[in-house]
């Protein structure tokens, strides 16, 4: 068992692969520290069974050698003589194999961060319209505003608080959503955390800044406004 559990030895764990139908008991007989993995939790535990008594039907094993070349020979040779019919023809060095399972996790990220830049667009978009929306029916309620003697300062900052009420709301809801849906995952994706501060320090500080952008030029318009005018529409 690949976990610092001591008292695990001797224990009873359920194994089963591919499905639950074909679970069985199996007897901890020793504990290793670490073993090379792509798992991004530490405390992720690994098993390694026997194969007289658990034969999977595809099999991944890992040599050590002088040379990968040797290495891979001597494999094909004992596994030819073992068994002939078995095919041992996808053979990779374990650094490769580690690169390439680290390269889909990358792209997966990068598709990621694609999708947030695409949603964070949007959601600038969306609040500049929202904002300049309310702005232009409040038109009069500026001009009055002006001509009793408010700055434009004040009015600028009164519509950029508007951006930011909305930006609020949006973060609440989005950080309870996904705290639901990384609360679903954790049980099917190793290394899910529930709620990451720093990630979600980021999101927030990105929407608070797309929430100004947005504002700016709405709340620029509304503090330009002519009291005359606004007052005789």
């Amino acid at each position: 068992l690949g976990l610092a559990v001591p008292d695990a030895i001797g224990t009873t764990v359920q194994v089963g692969y591919p499905n639950p139908s074909s679970r069985r008991s199996v007897q901890i007989v020793g504990v290793f520290p670490s073993l090379p993995t792509t798992r991004s939790r530490a405390d992720a535990a690994s098993i390694l069974l026997s194969l007289r008594s658990f034969v999977p039907p595809t099999l991944q094993v890992v040599v050590r050698g002088s040379s990968y070349d040797q290495a891979r020979s001597a494999l094909q040779s004992a596994v030819t003589q073992a068994a002939p019919t078995v095919s041992t023809d996808r053979t990779q060095r374990l650094t490769d194999y580690l690169r390439d399972q680290e390269i889909g996790v990358i792209r997966l990220g990068t598709l990621g961060a694609w999708l947030a830049a695409i949603c964070l667009v949007l959601a600038t978009g969306g609040t500049y319209a929202i904002v300049a929306s309310a702005t232009g029916r409040r038109t009069r309620e500026f001009g009055l505003r002006l001509a009793l003697g408010s700055t434009r300062g004040r009015i600028m900052r009164l519509v950029l608080r508007q951006g930011l009420r909305l930006s609020a709301i949006g973060a609440v809801v989005g950080l309870s959503v996904g705290v639901g849906v990384a609360q679903l995952m954790r049980s099917a994706i190793v290394g899910i955390a529930i709620l990451d501060p720093l990630g979600s320090a980021l999101s927030i500080g990105a929407l608070v800044l797309a929430a100004v952008i947005a504002s700016a030029l709405p709340a620029y318009s509304a503090s330009r406004t002519d009291p005359m005018i606004a007052l005789r529409e």
